[in-house]
């Protein structure tokens, strides 16, 4: 009997977003959410660190809920709300 495994957040989200993010380009972490799976990054604009929170959601990425922060609190607040 095969057991059914589940794919990671890392493969979920690499099957549905193709290239490189150029504005945060040092992946921190994947994770799953309610309703699919986020990237979380960092990067340098301008001389300041930015992080990146990437959603995907039905094996698509989805603009409106992927948002770019200066401050990692705030990110993390958001992928808190996205759980």
């Amino acid at each position: 009997m095969k057991t059914l495994q589940k794919k990671s957040a890392k493969e979920i989200f690499k099957n549905a977003v193709k290239g490189k993010n150029f504005c945060t380009p040092e992946i921190l972490y994947f994770e799953h959410i309610k309703n699919g799976v986020i990237e979380f990054s960092r990067g340098k604009i301008m001389g300041s660190i930015n992080y990146g929170v990437t959603v995907v959601v039905s094996d698509k990425m989805n603009f409106d809920l992927s948002k770019n922060f200066n401050n990692k609190e705030q990110a993390l607040n958001y992928i808190k709300s996205l759980r």
